[in-house]
């Protein structure tokens, strides 16, 4: 069997939606399911990225605390990404640009590029959660849209 390259599958694959699973910082360990976010990213130089967590009631209370909009969280599970195996959330508030470099770097790195995407319908939430939040810059959301 042909092994596509990281390069070539990110510059024919990657699109609104597309799930990636890597270490997203050296102070963590643990791979993430991370969701790109921007409109084009094919054709942007940077992927902007939102983590899939576990962590439900942890990133509850964070939009508590900071009285950010409950809108701005999107709960995900099995039935909607076959691939995770518990129900999670996504922090629209925390959206992370990386160089397509990096992106590439952190699949060929142990990462993987996962061909499944997240549905419409869950993709059109992250998009408005991205929205209404205070904290993620006007350049990045018009990224999104």
């Amino acid at each position: 069997m042909v092994e596509i390259s990281t390069d070539i599958k990110i510059a024919t694959s990657i699109e609104q939606g597309t799930v990636c699973l890597y270490v997203a910082g050296d102070h963590i360990e643990k791979k993430r399911f991370n969701v790109v976010v921007n409109r084009n990213p094919k054709s942007d130089n940077s992927i902007l990225m939102v983590t899939i967590t576990s962590q439900i009631e942890k990133a509850k209370n964070r939009i508590a605390r900071f009285a950010w909009d409950p809108e701005t969280l999107v709960e995900v599970g099995p039935s909607e990404y076959v691939l995770l195996s518990m129900d999670s959330i996504i922090n629209c508030n925390n959206v992370v640009e990386i160089p397509k470099r990096s992106l590439i770097e952190k699949i060929d790195n142990g990462g993987e590029f996962t061909f499944e995407k997240l549905p419409q319908n869950v993709v059109s939430k992250i998009q408005s959660g991205i929205l209404k939040s205070l904290v993620v810059s006007q350049d990045h959301k018009e990224m999104v849209i």
